[in-house]
């Protein structure tokens, strides 16, 4: 664009030079035939026109050189030429030799203008696409340049309405992360290679699921889960190291029966007749109950009990559980309790509430 506009300047001072030569040649020569009474000479004779016919020698057109320029001083006198006055129009395809004139201003130029030298990301801006896009060792400086410590997380739908998520940190391996989705909040813990893979109840056709490192960093993606609306779902949280058992009694199902669903039976989704429990989570934990409403083979009553066991940990304390329940599609609903636990000389046994949670009713699909 540069080189552009300097040719264009270069054109235009030379138009206006020939153009100043021309009328001050043409004023002079006037001039000098007033002074000596010269009869006129008709304009578009060339000077070669001229000499031939006064018979005197061919006149050879002058190519234009780089001669240094002449002063003249305004006390010498100006003498006519004895040709008369020529018209410009005429002389100058013979004075000047284009052929020259293209050679030597390029070359002219390539001195004036600076050399410009691009960085490579100024280099990559102004670089076609189809070399961007193909050239190898392009394509290599820019992965080169990917943060080697960043974060990649996964969520894709799985059966049972359930998230998969994958997490790869490299530069984080062995580090407790934090996970939410829905108001779902639990802990994980991922291993030496900074990779952490775990299966998480969708609460939302729509599920995104978010992952915090303690250093405030943080990932999210989300999934669509259209099959969500065909579960139920009841869910217990809670922090710190006091054991919780979420119990799910299936159409009366006895105590350590097939469809007696607790954490040492989480049983696994896919099967219509039951349902099956997922737990989370390290300091930070949930348990998740999930039955296939929509898609249940049975009907009947799902009891829904907690156990809270008589620890160390629990016992005398004031102990913080939060309930959620996601029926039928519709959006979470949160209770938060604070349990009293009994007194430290029952350690070992059992708090059993059977009426903390909703009972589910299954009809038949």
């Amino acid at each position: 664009m540069n080189r552009v506009r300097i040719v264009a300047l270069i054109a235009a001072t030379l138009c206006v030079a020939v153009g100043a030569g021309t009328l001050f040649q043409q004023e002079t020569m006037r001039q000098a035939e007033e002074a000596t009474g010269a009869a006129p000479v008709q304009a578009g004779i060339s000077l070669v026109g001229l000499a031939e016919a006064a018979g005197a020698a061919p006149v050879e057109p002058v190519a234009m050189t780089s001669a240094s320029p002449v002063s003249v001083s305004a006390s010498e006198p100006v003498s006519a030429s004895p040709l008369g006055p020529v018209a410009m129009a005429s002389v100058l395809p013979g004075m000047i030799d284009t052929a020259e004139l293209t050679a030597t201003v390029p070359r002219a130029l390539d001195a004036l203008l600076p050399a410009v030298t691009l960085t490579p990301q100024e280099s990559a801006l102004v670089a076609e696409p189809e070399t961007v896009a193909t050239d190898p060792a392009m394509i290599n400086d820019l992965l080169a340049e990917v943060d080697a410590c960043a974060v990649w997380l996964v969520v894709t739908p799985e059966v049972g309405a359930m998230m998969d998520m994958s997490l790869f940190a490299p530069c984080d391996g062995g580090a407790l992360v934090q996970i939410s989705h829905a108001g779902l909040n639990f802990d994980a813990r991922m291993d030496g290679d900074g990779q952490l893979a775990l299966r998480v109840p969708a609460l939302a056709h729509q599920a995104e699921l978010t992952v915090r490192f303690d250093d405030g960093r943080s990932a999210s993606d989300a999934t669509e889960l259209p099959d969500a609306g065909l579960y139920d779902r009841v869910a217990i949280q809670w922090q710190g190291a006091a054991v919780l058992g979420l119990n799910a009694y299936e159409f009366g199902a006895d105590f350590g029966s097939d469809n007696h669903i607790h954490p040492a039976n989480p049983a696994a989704p896919g099967d219509a007749a039951r349902g099956f429990l997922t737990e989370l989570g390290e300091t930070a934990r949930v348990q998740v109950y999930s039955y296939p409403t929509g898609l249940s083979a049975r009907t009947g009553q799902v009891a829904l009990e907690l156990e809270v066991g008589v620890t160390g940990e629990s016992c005398e304390r004031l102990l913080g559980v939060d309930t959620l329940e996601a029926l039928a599609g519709a959006d979470p609903a949160w209770r938060e309790i604070q349990l009293e636990m009994p007194a430290c000389d029952g350690q070992g046994g059992f708090l059993v509430l059977k009426n903390l949670l909703p009972e589910l009713t299954i009809a038949l699909n």
